[in-house]
């Protein structure tokens, strides 16, 4: 009788554990290579808000074909034999953003591909959970939407890429391109920054924050993106015009120091146009002069 009188009050702690785990989102607890942070789009806060992420700590997934051929037609060859963590709903809004991008940038192939390089990675880097933290989700029906996360970018990345970037001409208006695509920023963090903040319609659909890696401790976290393509790159592939990467203009040849022809206190030149009025002046005294005595003699 007993045991009868128990079973019952031994399922249902089971079953609410189950449910309580169901509910619970799938958040960044696991850092490491080819385990994801987020993966696929799970709804929208609002009737007309943009798709939000997924959070997803599962392991990285060979993409279809049709995928993988799809992220190597936005992203580049480097893509085509990876695992990925993403679907193939993130990789066309991912192609929408970057064309929209690429419009202002694409003057310049080093801050197009560094600009490319990072929301590639970002969106589809097998190695996701070493540089992406879920931080805040929102529940909506049975799923989780990601709605800020923590992004590792490197000191010298995010430099560089700002560097690639900062003098870039946008043609339409001549200005340039950084008061677009940065904000007007005027260094790397506030670039980042700009690039992460939420802006429903015209920027990123949730927040991205982007610490300095020696802020804090992150733990097991790490930053991938280390090489930059620097805008007066030696790679004709990369290097950008004069008028938008002032490190490819060419350098002037100094004009060397001569020294100075000086008659007495006065430059040579001076003393030249001296000389000259003076015997200008000579010559027209002495023409009065004759021009005076032969009037007399007539």
């Amino acid at each position: 009788m007993k045991a009868q009188n128990w079973t019952p009050w031994l399922s249902l702690p089971l079953t609410t554990l189950a449910l309580a785990a169901s509910s619970t989102p799938n958040l960044t607890t696991k850092h490491e290579a080819g385990r994801c942070a987020i993966r696929g789009h799970c709804g929208s806060q609002s009737f007309f808000g943009s798709q939000l992420p997924c959070p997803d700590n599962g392991l990285a997934s060979a993409p279809s074909p049709d995928l993988r051929d799809h992220i190597i037609s936005v992203c580049g060859s480097a893509w085509q034999d990876r695992d990925v963590c993403c679907t193939e709903e993130q990789v066309e809004t991912l192609e929408s953003n970057l064309k929209k991008a690429q419009n202002i940038i694409s003057a310049c192939p080093a801050c197009k591909t560094n600009f490319f390089d990072l929301f590639c990675t970002f969106t589809c880097s097998p190695d996701q959970s070493l540089f992406v933290n879920i931080t805040q989700t929102v529940p909506k029906n049975d799923k989780f939407l990601v709605t800020e996360l923590d992004h590792l970018v490197s000191d010298d990345f995010g430099a560089g890429f700002y560097d690639s970037c900062k003098d870039v001409k946008f043609g339409a208006t001549g200005g340039r391109a950084m008061e677009f695509i940065g904000g007007g920023a005027k260094n790397f963090t506030s670039f980042l920054k700009f690039l992460g903040d939420k802006k429903p319609f015209l920027g990123s659909p949730f927040q991205i924050d982007f610490p300095r890696p020696s802020s804090q401790d992150f733990g097991e976290m790490e930053t991938i993106l280390t090489d930059p393509k620097p805008c007066n790159s030696t790679d004709e592939q990369y290097k950008c015009a004069c008028v938008d990467c002032e490190a490819s203009c060419p350098a002037l040849t100094p004009l060397e120091d001569t020294p100075e022809c000086h008659v007495g206190l006065l430059p040579c030149l001076s003393f030249a146009i001296l000389i000259i009025y003076s015997v200008f002046v000579t010559l027209l005294v002495l023409a009065v002069s004759g021009h005076v005595a032969a009037a007399k003699h007539r």
